[in-house]
């Protein structure tokens, strides 16, 4: 370690941050979540911001601009239709014109995102307006400003000072009566000052401690707590390792529990966080303890040392790398994730476990017997079953950065089961044993040679070595590469890239030899052909050492070990071949994008098993901002085929458009958002195929296959967002969904008997008021509806359900001893048998009880009328701040 540490301050150089903000990592459900951030630098020399969110667990971001809204200032928005879920994902990207892409966080951030827990009520928003000056006759309001930079106690370098203050959520803060002080001296005047914020760049400020005081008051008069802090400023030209510039932990513990239809559950997680930043490397240590942690189930334990500087990072333990979009994106692995970045090199190399070793439990079929009765004398034999080869990652990628505008690198990555690392006996294992009237048993592996029934009427075999009824050991090795141009100051860009992949379905049916391709199955004659179809280039012979065969490999037969159709056109369209280009244009306010994506039917990765594969993409979209932000616009046009093989007869074709609108005119006006899409799949399939075949003299089989898919898509989504006064401050959220498709098959009537339609259609619309009452009072009315039909009236399979829900939840901030206490109740209703009346009522506390310490706990109760039954769900989160 000390030797990794030296290396660390040997190769260090500095550089300063571009993007400031200030991670927010809960957010209330059912209200959007307004994203803050500063940039230090010339907004002349920012060619885009976006800020890029997604539920957790979903593979695609949706990407929204990042708005100017002051000096330096912008901010973004998660809408109100993504606040519904438990957690939400985002990270910030900045796109320079002179200089890479910058994102927040800094390292990985798409594989590595800010995570945003969505509670379960609203944080809390204290509103001033002139009927309640009476009740506020005090001198010292809570100021309640998050300070972006520099933070308390900061130790922070002279070219990244830049103090940055943010108060949107108090309203009606005076501008003109902000005073800021550095050091007890007024300079308020180099200050850019709002009514939400203000930044302040101070010039000719020598190093060491100093102080910043802040004073405010609203329209009313009334002043705030003073805001006073202190931090550390370094010389420019200062190199020291020894200095800790900050440092900060958490511990947390959750649990979730309850009794749920008669079963009880119970689950716990214990997490620890600490950073320490020691202004030459910075420190992170993860650790995730999990009551859940089962040695017959992948560990749910997680652990991580990270540390990194500007040019080199390594993760010991837990990590999620990324080596490209095809591979391998955002996997677990356990083990080292090493990356290395300077001037035109980049490397990084990854080596661990992906899977663990799992050897099964004893008394849950871990040896399996399989039975041959055919014979007089049954034959038994004895396999393995329910276990988990681990599985071993060897991964690295190369990166060369020519100037500014060419970078190009390349990727290998090998996933293999290790066979060894299962036992063959399970010494211990219960094996069921059901052969009629002569054995019917359950007995133990390890007692099996004593049992005399055998003897009379079956033999036993021994284990078997290899082709056990479990899991196959799998092979899989992946070749790619990504290259990327800029033109004409990163206006015009192009990327494009490609993956190769080999996957060997089951290492024990191995091949030493192409020979043994020559006389496979019911080919024996050695003729130099693969099935008699496929000429075998056995001039790679040589080479047997360097390459896995397998009669479960995919491809079959690779493109490597033909003889002929290497030509060009037959590489740019291998199966296992995936390939894309990009070309994007930034010219004139538009964002410009036209690409083709082609991923092969027999591409694989083991890692990343949902890729989709089998079909091939081209596309058009434009993005353009209007009015200064206040207008978004996206426009996307696709063109995809699904079913790429040359036997497939019937591809499906899909015509697909995009429309997006944000409106954000202004805070005295409605922020709206729309969506609409179109789609069409068609297969050109117009008739079903009959086959008849004769059984016997007076009797004909009927087989029917319809494959016929032609139908028609339509969506469209509506948000309304607006603050308004009625009686008191409330905040207002409308939206509305619409989906319909069309089956365009039109089925004749005899076909009605047996034809699905595929006609669908839903539809949902919801309204969600806030209304604040006084600094002590909330209360959030939530009211949705839910439809959708599924064929037609006239077809068998056609069904049709409703739903309504009406939540209303009451907040309350006594402000001492308990912080917030949220109380609610809800109704449900509909036409199906799962919608049928209930009842959920529940409350939750939080309490920072002592300092630092913090408590949440919640208690739901369900009442399901439909069964007669209730369930119970307790949510507790006890978590502690290390200073």
């Amino acid at each position: 370690m000390k030797l990794l540490l030296s290396f660390f301050v040997f190769i260090n150089f500095l550089c300063g941050e571009y993007i400031i903000h200030k991670e927010i990592h809960s957010a209330p459900n059912n209200l959007s979540c307004q994203i803050e951030a500063f940039i230090n630098i010339p907004i002349e020399n920012v060619h885009s911001f976006s800020l890029l969110y997604r539920p957790k667990g979903s593979l695609e971001y949706i990407e929204t601009p990042m708005r100017l809204v002051g000096h330096l200032k912008y901010i973004g928005e998660i809408p109100v239709n993504a606040m519904s879920r438990d957690n939400i994902e985002y990270y910030l990207r900045l796109d320079l014109l002179y200089q890479n892409l910058v994102t927040f966080p800094l390292d990985n951030a798409k594989y590595n995102p800010i995570t945003i827990e969505i509670e379960s009520s609203s944080e809390k928003t204290i509103p001033v307006t002139p009927s309640e000056i009476d009740n506020f006759d005090i001198i010292g309001l809570d100021s309640d400003i998050v300070i972006i930079s520099p933070q308390p106690g900061e130790i922070v370098r002279n070219k990244d000072f830049f103090i940055a203050l943010s108060y949107f959520r108090k309203k009606n803060i005076d501008p003109k009566k902000i005073k800021i002080y550095l050091d007890d001296v007024d300079i308020s005047n180099q200050a850019h000052v709002d009514s939400t914020y203000l930044t302040i760049s101070p010039k000719y400020v020598i190093s060491g401690e100093h102080k910043i005081s802040v004073q405010l008051s609203n329209i009313f008069n009334q002043k705030y707590e003073n805001l006073i802090w202190s931090f550390t400023l370094l010389p420019k030209d200062l190199n020291e390792i020894s200095i800790m510039k900050r440092h900060s932990g958490r511990i947390w513990a959750n649990y979730n529990g309850g009794y749920i239809r008669n079963t009880s559950t119970n689950m716990g997680e214990l997490n620890a966080l600490y950073e320490i930043d020691l202004d030459w490397i910075q420190c992170t240590v993860r650790y995730i303890k999990s009551s859940l942690e089962n040695k017959y189930d992948q560990s749910k334990d997680k652990y991580s040392l990270y540390l990194k500087n500007n040019i080199m990072s390594i993760k010991l333990g837990d990590s999620y790398p990324f080596l490209d979009r095809y591979g391998l994106q955002g996997h677990r692995v356990r083990g080292i994730n090493y990356k290395f970045n300077y001037k035109f090199f980049s490397l990084n190399f990854i080596k661990g476990t992906t899977a663990r070793a799992v050897q099964g439990d004893p008394a849950n079929h871990a040896i399996e017997a399989i039975i041959d009765s055919t014979n007089d004398m049954w034959e038994i034999s004895l396999s393995r079953n329910n276990y988990t080869f681990q599985q071993d990652l060897l991964a690295s990628k190369i990166g060369l950065q020519f100037g500014k505008n060419i970078y190009w690198d390349f990727n290998f990555m090998k996933v293999s089961d290790n066979v060894e690392s299962v036992e063959k006996e399970i010494n211990n294992a219960q094996i069921e044993i059901v052969a009629g009237t002569c054995i019917d048993t359950v007995i133990s592996y390890d007692s099996l040679s004593t049992i005399d029934s055998f003897n009379d009427c079956a033999n036993l075999n021994d284990l078997q070595e290899k082709n056990w009824i479990g899991n196959k050991p799998l092979y899989n090795s992946i070749y790619g590469s990504n290259i990327r141009f800029a033109f004409d100051d990163n206006r015009v860009k192009i990327h494009s890239g490609f993956s190769i992949s080999y996957l060997n379905r089951n290492m024990w049916n191995k091949i030493d030899s192409i020979t043994e391709l020559d006389d496979f199955l019911f080919d024996q004659d050695v003729d130099g052909y693969f099935l008699n179809l496929v000429e075998l280039d056995y001039s790679l012979t040589d080479y047997e050492d360097y390459f896995t065969y397998g009669l479960n490999q995919q491809p079959m037969i690779p493109l490597l070990l033909r003889k002929d159709g290497k030509n060009f056109s037959d590489i740019f369209n291998m199966s296992n071949l995936n390939r894309y280009f990009l070309l994007k244009l930034h010219y004139l306010g538009h964002k410009l994008e036209i690409g083709s994506i082609r991923n092969g039917p027999d591409y694989y990765s083991i890692l990343n098993p949902s890729l989709k594969v089998n079909y091939k993409e081209n596309y058009f979209s434009d993005r353009i901002n209007l009015f200064n932000n206040k207008c978004l616009f996206f426009y996307k046009k696709s063109r995809i085929i699904e079913g790429l093989y040359l036997a497939e007869k019937s591809p499906i074709e899909i015509d697909k458009s995009i429309i997006n609108v944000s409106l954000y005119p202004g805070l005295t006006l409605p922020n709206i958002n729309l969506d609409f899409s179109t789609s069409t799949r068609n297969n050109n399939v117009k008739n079903m195929k009959i086959t008849e075949q004769i059984i016997e003299e007076n009797s004909v089989y009927t087989d029917t296959t319809d494959r016929r898919i032609n139908v028609s898509n339509k969506q469209f989504n509506i948000s309304i967002t607006k603050d308004f006064m009625l009686w008191v401050k409330q905040s207002v959220n409308l939206n509305l969904h619409y989906y319909n498709q069309t089956d365009l098959v039109k089925p004749n009537i005899l076909d009605q008997s047996q034809y699905v339609s595929k006609n669908f259609s839903s539809n949902s619309y919801g309204i969600n008021i806030k209304s604040f009452y006084n600094d002590f009072w909330e209360s959030l009315f939530n009211y949705n509806v839910f439809s959708y039909s599924y064929g037609d009236e006239y077809y068998a399979y056609s069904q049709e359900s409703y739903m309504q829900n009406t939540k209303i939840m009451l907040i309350h901030y006594p402000m001492q001893y308990i912080d917030k206490i949220s109380s609610n109740i809800s109704f449900s209703n509909g036409n199906n048998s799962k919608y049928l009346p209930n009842i959920n009522y529940g409350i939750s506390i939080e309490s920072e009880f002592i300092e630092n310490f913090r408590l949440n706990l919640s208690l739901n109760h369900f009442i399901k009328f439909n069964i007669k039954k209730s369930d119970t769900f307790i949510r507790a989160r006890l978590s502690y701040n290390i200073i």
